[in-house]
């Protein structure tokens, strides 16, 4: 379920994607920071003639990540995201 979840993040994710990286590291504002330029570089080198952020953004952007701010991404997905009440609840 966590794959299904992952992927309909993907494809809803709230709002600005740069506030979404905030919200995964906001522990630590300048990783934070430097993320988001990370991101944005990927979108003005990749993906200048698109108006919105693709999906493929969002999976170029966490093949750039280490193993451990990767995961640290995907488990906010996880406790933070959910497709449906029952994946939120556990109740399949």
């Amino acid at each position: 379920m966590a794959v299904v979840n992952f992927i309909y993040f993907l494809a809803n994710f709230p709002g600005i994607f740069t506030n979404v990286i905030d919200s995964v590291f906001f522990d630590d504002p300048y990783l934070a920071n430097h993320f988001k330029q990370k991101f944005n570089g990927i979108m003005k080198f990749k993906y200048y003639e698109i108006s919105h952020i693709p999906p493929a953004a969002i999976i170029d952007f966490l093949f750039e990540l280490s193993v451990s701010n990767m995961l640290q991404f995907v488990n906010w997905i996880e406790t933070n995201y959910h497709f449906s009440h029952e994946h939120e609840t556990g109740n399949f």
